[in-house]
């Protein structure tokens, strides 16, 4: 508009004015994600939308931390790339510099989620032969690479296979356990022919009066299966299945005198047949 001073004496003055108004209060700034949840190392663009017209930078935060800075305005909006967050929990926001127009502003916090990338896995490890009753920690893994720095091994170590070839699993674990999941894949395990078993044979006494009863217990490794005979001499006194390796019998027939007692055992699809040594029980006293 214009407005006219008077001068005094007769003279007066026009002049025109230009009115500003002040910085706009609460200038609108949203933020957003190309890609949220991301994986470690995937690129995130984060987009901030501003009033149309809107001059001036924007400066964006990793929560206190400035991650860019004079990032310029274009056509309403500014951005920025980044592949580098680490994995985990991430508040961004951007500030806006605010021009003779818009005010400075700050946007809402985004919460950006980076989860820890899956590395590939290009080849797996072969795996040594080991022979039945090992467990899997006595085969020994060679070789297999991946996209990232790590190491091969059996995911459960413990496991005893059974004879023949068979797929195992194995597990592979990148250095960097924070940026990176691990990967569960197979190998063959060849696990070679039946293997013979030792026993060992225990009395509950070597030396008993006639008629005492004596429980004999055959140990034998725990995945043998099948049954066990004992034996006083070549005489049978009974039979008992295998349980977890274990098997028991118990007589209180033993003739005066001494007793060579052993076991027999059958075997199965992964042991061979196999005795023990005697168990020599000393049965004194008159018989009845």
């Amino acid at each position: 508009g214009t407005f006219t001073v008077s001068l005094g004496n007769g003279y007066t003055e026009t002049a025109a004015v230009v009115w500003q108004s002040p910085p706009t209060q609460g200038s609108a700034v949203t933020l957003s994600s190309s890609q949220n949840p991301s994986a470690y190392g995937e690129q995130v663009t984060f987009t901030v939308a501003v009033p149309a017209g809107a001059t001036g930078t924007i400066t964006f935060y990793d929560g206190p931390t400035a991650i860019s800075s004079g990032e310029p305005i274009s056509d309403g909006s500014a951005t920025y790339s980044t592949s580098a967050m680490a994995a985990g929990s991430h508040t961004i926001t951007a500030a806006y510099s605010g021009d003779s127009n818009y005010a400075a502003a700050t946007s809402d916090p985004l919460t950006q989620t980076v989860n820890r990338a899956t590395p590939t896995v290009t080849s797996w490890p072969t795996a040594s032969s080991i022979t039945y009753g090992q467990t899997l920690a006595s085969s020994t893994l060679s070789g297999g690479s991946a996209s990232v720095p790590g190491s091969f091994a059996f995911t459960s170590p413990a496991t005893v296979p059974p004879v023949g070839t068979s797929s195992q699993s194995v597990t592979f674990t990148p250095t960097d356990t924070a940026s990176y999941n691990t990967v569960t894949g197979t190998v063959s395990v060849t696990v070679n022919g039946k293997t013979t078993p030792t026993i060992l044979l225990t009395a509950s006494s070597t030396s008993v009066r006639s008629r005492t009863n004596v429980i004999f217990t055959a140990s034998l490794p725990v995945t043998a299966t099948g049954s066990v005979i004992f034996y006083d001499g070549t005489t049978v006194l009974g039979e008992s299945t295998l349980l977890s390796g274990s098997a028991s019998f118990a007589t209180r027939k033993l003739p005066i005198g001494l007793n060579s007692i052993t076991a027999s055992y059958s075997g199965d699809a992964n042991y061979t047949a196999a005795i023990s040594n005697p168990v020599i029980v000393s049965v004194s006293g008159k018989s009845h």
